[in-house]
């Protein structure tokens, strides 16, 4: 069996929210500073989102794509 096709499906939580609420903060401040109103808020609830991770070896990633090395 071809190596790409050992895989398992798993759900991981994504992390970008607490970065987004920062950059959001920051942006905030740049533009108070320049006299404009701050950005309306998003909503960025965490979601799961499907990864596949390779059984073979779970630490190195997946990766797909033919003739890729």
């Amino acid at each position: 069996m071809p190596a790409k096709k050992r895989f398992a499906v798993h759900q991981v939580e994504q992390r970008s929210v607490e970065y987004l609420a920062e950059l959001n903060a920051a942006i905030n401040e740049d533009r108070l500073a320049q006299g404009k109103r701050p950005l309306k808020p998003r909503d960025t609830a965490p979601g799961l989102k499907e990864t596949k991770v390779s059984t073979t070896d779970p630490e190195s990633g997946f990766m797909t794509g033919d003739n890729k090395p």
